[in-house]
């Protein structure tokens, strides 16, 4: 009865065949709901790596639905859970795409289990787990596997695009229509003699200025000034915090303010392994090039 009138009320057949059905069983979520009480999380080198230890009277099948219920309500990016339960101690983990250099199967692999590099799951031999003692140190020792396998967080300097497309401050908006025809851009950096960061101009800046018969106005006074900028330096979990929650694309300036390059959120995305195979530079500021007098 309830399905039918679902499907009077249009429901789709879709949509309640993935919701409709419970996807963990009883014991599954009382584990899960210990889980989420006690998982313990950390940021390293921009990778987000959560454990948690968890215990049950008999052997629960199907955690392995459980740690991937886990990692997507902790937005973890590798999390491993240590189940202990009288036949022993299990060990699953899950990672997602974006912890590219994380290998699961070589980690479990430490205790004699196996797996594919994204979920891979290990029956702790008693003899390791005598030696290491309680199911939270074998879980540190996992744990310390995966985070060798992180590097060092990029920065910047090392994902920016640097050939950047720029106009000088003393350029005219009929140059800067120029420019951005020329390279079908959205928006262009503006800067000084020197290379130092003024501002940013955007198409809609130059069409509204356009209307107001200004034309052969300088663009440093319709650019916008109030411009997020990032350093070299600025690592990878900066970035994303900037570009995800602001802006789609930020200047990367020296301390002197001279314009090195650009990070936009498609550089993330490639690096975090979202994009598969080649994928185009951005264009909006990533072009080679300048124009405007002097």
């Amino acid at each position: 009865d309830a399905l039918a009138w679902l499907l009077r009320k249009g429901a789709s057949q879709a949509a309640i065949a993935e919701f409709g059905v419970e996807r963990i069983s009883g014991d599954q979520r009382k584990i899960l709901a210990t889980a989420l009480r006690t998982v313990e999380s950390r940021l390293y080198r921009g990778v987000g790596v959560a454990t948690v230890a968890v215990r049950s009277k008999g052997y629960v099948p199907g955690l392995a639905a459980v740690v991937e219920e886990l990692l997507e309500l902790t937005a973890a990016d590798v999390l491993i859970m240590a189940c202990e339960h009288q036949n022993g101690l299990d060990l699953i983990g899950r990672a997602r795409p974006g912890a590219a250099t994380v290998d699961l199967r070589t980690v479990m692999s430490k205790f004699g289990g196996g797996g594919h590099a994204r979920a891979a799951a290990a029956a702790v031999p008693e003899n390791d787990r005598k030696a290491m003692g309680a199911p939270r140190n074998v879980l540190d020792v996992a744990r310390e596997y995966v985070l060798g396998q992180i590097p060092a967080e990029p920065t910047a300097a090392a994902i920016m695009t640097s050939a950047v497309v720029t106009l000088k401050d003393d350029a005219t908006i009929a140059d800067a229509r120029r420019l951005l025809n020329a390279h079908s851009l959205k928006a262009t950096a503006v800067v000084d003699a020197k290379g130092r960061l003024r501002g940013v101009l955007k198409m809609s800046d130059v069409s509204k200025a356009e209307k107001a018969g200004r034309q052969n106005d300088k663009v440093k006074g319709v650019m916008r000034t109030q411009v997020t900028t990032v350093s070299r330096d600025t690592p990878l979990a900066r970035l994303e915090e900037i570009l995800v929650t602001t802006v789609g694309r930020v200047p990367v300036v020296e301390d002197d303010g001279r314009l090195l390059g650009i990070v936009t959120r498609t550089d993330l995305l490639r690096l975090r392994n979202y994009y598969g195979g080649e994928l185009p530079r951005p264009s909006a500021l990533g072009v080679s090039g300048e124009a405007g007098p002097g």
